[in-house]
């Protein structure tokens, strides 16, 4: 009935060719019979709730950011140790895994097979960024570019510098970061 009742109403007026007189508290918002410290009181609520999920937005991409640059670190750990279970903690286990270093393409089992052929070679490993740059694509998605500078030596204390570029994407999963894609590219370093 009530509905009805404001049907009426409407149709009544527009039977009528009154022009349709709205004010925008009044007619256009809902709840604009309340008074005017009640509307401010609603507004006020509005952009504070805006204000919190802008800041929402902003913490999660911080802690994407930070997140990224832990991984790197963490990984250059496991190098150091020459660990292979613990460096290929760091990959995600999935088709979609793909490693691009110095013009060849490597999956995951690819990359895992060659760390525990290449690591009995060194005595020791070292990989320092220079600088970490990272961009948040979204909360669960991170890519970053860092050049580097690693030392290798041998088991018979051969010592190789090289220096480099590594790019690498990670993606959050079961909250946990992984690498999904990484793009490399190396030299011989001259400076010692």
């Amino acid at each position: 009935p009530a509905i009805l009742s404001e049907i009426r109403t409407v149709y009544t007026h527009y039977e009528r060719e009154e022009p349709f007189k709205a004010t925008l508290f009044r007619d256009l918002i809902p709840y604009s019979d309340l008074s005017l410290p009640s509307r401010l009181v609603g507004l006020a609520f509005i952009i504070a709730l805006l204000l919190a999920c802008t800041r929402s937005v902003f913490d999660q991409k911080e802690e994407a950011r930070k997140a990224m640059i832990t991984l790197m670190n963490s990984y250059n750990d496991a190098l150091k140790e020459r660990n292979v279970e613990k460096i290929s903690s760091f990959f995600l286990r999935s088709p979609e895994f793909m490693i691009y270093a110095d013009g060849k393409s490597l999956n995951y089992d690819d990359v895992v097979a060659q760390f525990h052929n290449v690591f009995p070679n060194f005595k020791s490993l070292e990989n320092k960024w220079d600088t970490i740059f990272v961009s948040v694509l979204n909360s669960n998605a991170v890519a970053a570019a860092a050049p580097f500078h690693e030392v290798f030596t041998d088991k018979n204390g051969n010592i190789t510098r090289l220096k480099g570029v590594a790019t690498w994407s990670a993606v959050r999963v079961e909250n946990n970061w992984k690498f999904i894609y990484g793009l490399g590219s190396e030299q011989l370093d001259t400076i010692k």
